[in-house]
């Protein structure tokens, strides 16, 4: 990071600038959300198994290869549930609690 301003001068200056926040969606301006937590909705989202590491983590290649692999499943997911129409290629601005059916639960609790 310190020779980050001679090796990368324009990375720099948009972290100086405070541009280190990821906006997945063009409809909600103020939905900007730092890079590890993109990180963690796109690709480690895309990449659960059931179990998750638990079941192979005794096996240290298995580990390696799922690491490895993370990107790619995460990315063949991605394609898949946009080819299929479960998810939309501009990221919409939703949310589980904005769904139908948790407002129509919300509203018969009060």
């Amino acid at each position: 990071m310190l020779q980050l301003p001679t090796v990368h001068p324009a990375a720099h200056a948009q972290l100086k600038n405070g541009d280190f926040a990821v906006q997945r969606s063009k409809g909600n301006r103020f939905g900007r959300i730092p890079q590890d937590q993109t990180i963690e909705v796109t690709i480690n989202k895309d990449t659960k198994t059931k179990g998750g590491i638990i079941g192979i983590s005794l096996n240290p290649g298995a580990v390696f290869k799922c690491t490895i692999l993370r990107a790619d499943r995460a990315e063949y997911t991605c394609r898949c549930q946009e080819l299929t129409g479960l998810q939309s290629t501009e990221h919409e601005h939703s949310h589980k609690d904005a769904g139908k059916t948790r407002i129509r639960q919300d509203e018969e609790d009060v």
